[in-house]
């Protein structure tokens, strides 16, 4: 049971229960793709560019699991 299952009053009872939808995960994972694009690249700044995307939409591709994990259960 979660925070508010177990804070309700006697006479309280929960209507609905929202999910997260699994749309979260596509900006990620495009810009990730984008990323691994760039990272391929010959020039030195769009190589570096590609490295910054990859690594900053993985983390926001892990929080964002961690989050939807951590709201299912």
């Amino acid at each position: 049971m979660g925070y508010i299952e177990n804070n309700l009053l006697p006479s309280e009872e929960i209507v609905h229960k929202a999910h997260i939808h699994w749309f979260i995960f596509v900006r990620p994972i495009l810009l990730l793709l984008f990323g691994y694009w760039l990272y391929g690249t010959s020039s030195t700044l769009i190589h570096y560019i590609g490295v910054f995307l990859l690594l900053s939409r993985a983390l926001s591709l892990l929080r964002r699991g961690l989050l939807k994990l951590g709201r299912n259960m």
